[in-house]
């Protein structure tokens, strides 16, 4: 319904003025909507944009919440792509909480998506995000300067340097 999207962009826009309670709100008003119209393609993007959210605000377990209510639903009606960004943002979210086996896991989950659905600009990121946790750990040195060359290599290929500016 229009409610629910009128609910949906409020939260983007407060997220976006930095206005979180009020965006965190929205989207809780928007996903149960859509939850009432079983709009699950609309339910995943409000989960993510949740995510997001708690993320800037640096509340990385709430985040973590939401990416997981939101896998629930790709199983459901998702794509790879938003299967693969997730993972990603899990494995980001881990790390952050200096969960590093976890976020390991999550990024080596998100290249393996990435590189079966040929998602280039993701596979970039999971590999720099894996390669900057590796380094974090002072462990595997060589796999991370592997894992961060061919994260180069790729973004080269592809004439994108985006992600490579968040190390």
């Amino acid at each position: 319904s229009s409610v629910a999207a009128i609910n949906d962009n409020l939260g983007i826009i407060y997220h976006r003025i930095k206005e979180y309670a009020k965006a965190e709100d929205h989207f809780f008003a928007a996903i149960e909507l859509y939850k009432e119209q079983k709009n699950t393609i609309k339910i995943i993007k409000a989960y993510s944009c949740l995510g997001a959210l708690y993320s800037s605000q640096k509340r990385y377990e709430d985040g973590i919440v939401s990416y997981n209510k939101l896998l629930e639903k790709i199983k459901e009606k998702g794509s790879p792509m938003t299967e693969a960004r997730t993972y990603l943002n899990m494995a980001w979210s881990y790390r952050h909480l200096e969960e590093y086996d976890k976020a390991t896991s999550y990024y080596q989950k998100s290249i393996n998506m990435a590189r079966h659905g040929d998602f280039k600009d993701l596979q970039i990121a999971a590999l720099e995000g894996l390669g900057t946790t590796l380094v974090k750990q002072k462990i595997n040195r060589k796999r991370a300067l592997t894992l961060i060359t061919e994260a180069i290599r790729i973004s080269e290929e592809i004439n994108s340097l985006y992600y490579l500016a968040s190390c």
